[in-house]
C-alpha cells in the first residue's frame, strides 16, 4: 500500500518542465521582470530551506529510532543468551523404565516441580527483566512466553509436572529461535540505519547545490546563467528520483506482504514513533517536489524575459 502511494505520489512530480529558449528584452520591462523573477528566486528559495529543515528533523529522528531499536535488540538478544545458560544449568529428569507385561515401557516420575519452577524464575529474571519489557511488553509471564515460545512449551513449563529431557531441548530450540529472530532483525536494522545515512548524505548535497544556485543575485544572472540554473535542478531532480527509486525497492524487499495490517511490517514496526512509517521516502519525495517546484519557478524567470 505505501509503495502504491509513493507511486502515486511520483506521478505529480516527475512530469518533466518544456524546454525553454534563449530571447531578448531591454529597458524597463527587463527591470521589471528581473525584480519579479528575484522575488520569486527568494521564495522558493525560502521554501526550499523549510523543506530540507523538516527533512533534516525526520531523518535524525529516523535514525534515533533505528538506535533505539538496536538497542532493544541486543538487550532481548542477550536476555535469551542468559535465559538459555540458566535452563542448560537444570538438570533434567530422565524417564523411570519399569518391566510391565515382560516389556519394558516408561514412565514420568513423580511430580518435581522445583525444576520447572527454576525455568519459569530463569525467564522472569532474564527475558522479563529487560529494561524497556514494561514499556514495549508489559504483559504477564504466561502470554509472554507464549508469544516467545510457544503454547505448548508454556504450557508443559508452567502446568507440567516434570522437566524431562524432552521439554528441555524443546525449550532451548524455542529460545534459540527467538534469539536468532533478534539477530536476523538486528541486521535489518542496521541496514536501514545505513540507507538512512546514504539518503541524508545525498539530500544534503542537493541541498547544497541548490543553495549554490542562489549566490549570485537574479538581477546579475545572464539569461545563459539562468538556463544552467534550470538544467542544474533538472539533474538534481533526478538525483532524488533516484533515491526515490532506490528507496521503493528497499521497502519491497523488506516489507513483503501486501496487507499492512498484518503486524509484521518492518518499518510500520521500527518506525511507530514517528508520524511515518517511511522517512527517507517521505523525505526523498519532499526534496524532489521542491526541487522541481524551484525548476518551475526559473523556468518561469526564464519566459518571463520573452
Amino acid at each position: 500500500m505505501y509503495v502504491a502511494l509513493g507511486r502515486r505520489l511520483l506521478g505529480s512530480v516527475y512530469a518533466r518542465a518544456p524546454e525553454v529558449s534563449e530571447s531578448t528584452c531591454s529597458g524597463v520591462t527587463c527591470a521589471t521582470v528581473d525584480a519579479v523573477s528575484a522575488a520569486l528566486v527568494v521564495a522558493w528559495a525560502s521554501a526550499f530551506a523549510l523543506v530540507v529543515a523538516a527533512t533534516v528533523v525526520h531523518l535524525r529522528r529516523a535514525r534515533e529510532e533505528c538506535e533505539h531499536e538496536r538497542d532493544r535488540l541486543l538487550a532481548e538478544r542477550r536476555a535469551f543468551e542468559r535465559f538459555a545458560r540458566r535452563v542448560e544449568s537444570v538438570e533434567a529428569v530422565e524417564p523411570i523404565g519399569s518391566n510391565v507385561g515382560g516389556g519394558t515401557a516408561t514412565m514420568s516420575p513423580a511430580y518435581d516441580g522445583d525444576r520447572l519452577s527454576a525455568v519459569a524464575s530463569a525467564y522472569r529474571e532474564t527475558v522479563m527483566r529487560v529494561d524497556h519489557y514494561a514499556s514495549d511488553y508489559g504483559e504477564p509471564l504466561r502470554e509472554n512466553m507464549a508469544a516467545e515460545l510457544g503454547p505448548d512449551v508454556t504450557t508443559a513449563v508452567l502446568d507440567g509436572q516434570v522437566l524431562h529431557p524432552q521439554l528441555k531441548v524443546a525449550i532451548l530450540r524455542k529460545c534459540r529461535e527467538a534469539h536468532d529472530h533478534r539477530k536476523s532483525v538486528l541486521r535489518d536494522v542496521d541496514d536501514e540505519t545505513a540507507d538512512l545515512e546514504a539518503a541524508r548524505e545525498e539530500l544534503s548535497r542537493v541541498e547544497s547545490s541548490v543553495e549554490r544556485l542562489d549566490d549570485t543575485p537574479l538581477l546579475e544572472k545572464s539569461f545563459e546563467d539562468l538556463r544552467r540554473d534550470y538544467e542544474t535542478l533538472g539533474g538534481l531532480a533526478a538525483d532524488c528520483e533516484a533515491v526515490v527509486d532506490d528507496r521503493r525497492a528497499t521497502v519491497a524487499d523488506r516489507d513483503p506482504s501486501p496487507d499492512p495490517d498484518d503486524g509484521h511490517e518492518f518499518h510500520a514496526y521500527l518506525y511507530a514513533p514517528l508520524d511515518v512509517s517511511y522517512p527517507v521516502l517521505d523525505a526523498a519525495l519532499s526534496t524532489l517536489t521542491a526541487v522541481r517546484s524551484a525548476r518551475r519557478r526559473v523556468l518561469d524567470s526564464l519566459t518571463r524575459r520573452v
